[in-house]
């Protein structure tokens, strides 16, 4: 029930001020296809961090967005933290969208709209050439430097530096984050931070790289 008030409530506020799916997904780096879904139903409800950007967008506190979410009640507070950019502030010449990836899969192609989150304005002087991805985190085997939730900017590649974090597809499941080290018999090493989590060792085949991680943008609704 909460899901399907929010889908009417974001069609008619959207409607209300005039505003394509379109528009806003190049104001706020919210997928038009995605938006589409949670309106027809196909999507739940969006995460606090999309709600975030969607907010200054549809021209309504982030406070009432959080309520008409169910994330909540009626009697709490929260400050209005919309703090996203608005369209007319962003030089396009200087920054550019980066596609969001809620996760990478085998067998489907990295933008598929099932894959697709949203985007991120990065300035372009981060971008020295290629093409990149940011990937949501999922999981705490990286836990010390990356936290379940977080962003990491994704360069796309085929070979790493032994050491360095790279997402990487093993055995044709979806894509791990780990430090990537290749031994001199072959063998490949994929260790994770968190010792609490044990390394993947294979023999290289049906390993692929997909990219080095670049930095690390922290999950803002974590304490």
């Amino acid at each position: 029930m909460q899901a399907e008030n929010f889908r009417r409530y974001l069609r008619k506020t959207r409607k209300d001020k005039k505003l394509t799916l379109r528009q806003i997904e190049v104001y706020s780096g919210v997928s038009n296809s995605y938006l589409s879904q949670v309106e027809s139903g196909k999507r739940g409800i969006p995460s606090p961090d999309i709600l975030e950007k969607l907010a200054p967008i549809l021209k309504v506190s982030y406070e009432e967005l959080m309520r008409e979410a169910g994330y909540l009640h009626k009697e709490s507070t929260l400050p209005d933290i919309s703090k996203i950019n608005q369209a007319w502030t962003i030089d396009t010449n200087t920054m550019k969208p980066v596609y969001v990836l809620g996760s990478i899969g085998a067998g489907k192609p990295m933008y598929a709209e099932e894959n697709i989150e949203g985007a991120e304005w990065v300035p372009s002087s981060e971008l020295n050439g290629g093409e990149y991805f940011y990937l949501r985190v999922k999981g705490n085997s990286m836990k010390g430097r990356i936290q379940d939730g977080d962003l990491v900017l994704v360069r796309c590649q085929e070979h790493v530096e032994n050491g360095e974090i790279a997402v990487v597809m093993v055995n044709k499941d979806d894509a791990t984050l780990k430090r990537f080290y290749q031994k001199e018999n072959g063998l490949i090493v994929l260790r994770p931070d968190n010792p609490e989590y044990e390394p993947i060792i294979t023999s290289g085949e049906g390993v692929r790289i997909i990219g080095k991680v670049i930095h690390v943008k922290f999950d803002p609704h974590k304490k």
